[in-house]
């Protein structure tokens, strides 16, 4: 059954814009946010799954742009993220990676190129992209 999270307090959730599947005791999963919004097509695990379950994935950053001197505070949205992070703008290590949730990191974008970047989680478990992430 396809749904509005009611509440828009999950992290990364743009006022409760986005729908997805309710599993039949109640917790979220396989949410789809509308195009454009940050985590478009982010995947949110109950908290009864065992972490790393689920593969890395970054599927959004807020905000998506910034200045070529950096130095903006960002938000990177995903799965499967722990302790053990780098995250990269461009193949530029960000400053001050803080993990929120499992599926949020905190961070200082670098100073970067004019143009889109790929912005790169790395974790004990591996690595993903999200492909012109930012621009």
């Amino acid at each position: 059954m396809s749904q509005p999270w009611p509440d828009g307090t999950e992290p990364g959730n743009p006022g409760g814009l986005e729908t997805g599947t309710v599993k039949a005791d109640g917790l979220e999963c396989a949410r789809e946010w509308p195009a454009g919004a940050p985590g478009h097509g982010y995947y949110d695990p109950p908290a009864a799954v065992p972490p790393g379950q689920y593969p890395l994935e970054v599927t959004g950053v807020t905000p998506d742009h910034g200045s070529t001197a950096g130095g903006e505070q960002a938000s990177v949205y995903g799965a499967s993220f722990d302790s053990t992070i780098i995250v990269t703008f461009g193949g530029v290590q960000a400053g001050g990676v803080a993990l929120v949730t499992p599926e949020e990191l905190a961070c200082t974008v670098p100073p970067g190129a004019l143009g889109p970047a790929d912005v790169t989680v790395q974790t004990a478990a591996g690595s993903a992209t999200l492909t012109a992430g930012v621009s």
